[in-house]
């Protein structure tokens, strides 16, 4: 939440509880359709939630 805090977010608690829910459920479910390893998939889905752009995860 400190990151979100730094990045003047509007309200980051809230978004800290989104980012967590999308990462689990990234990572339930195992393996995303398109081979990706789920925590990059999640990574890319943050970054996208984020407004950081859709930019792959290396």
């Amino acid at each position: 939440m400190r990151e979100l805090e730094a990045m003047d977010h509007a309200d980051p608690e809230h978004a800290a509880d989104q980012l967590h829910l999308l990462i689990e459920g990234t990572l339930m479910m195992g393996a995303p359709q398109d081979d990706r390893h789920p925590a990059r998939a999640a990574h890319d889905l943050a970054t996208l939630a984020l407004g950081w752009g859709g930019g792959s995860w290396r």
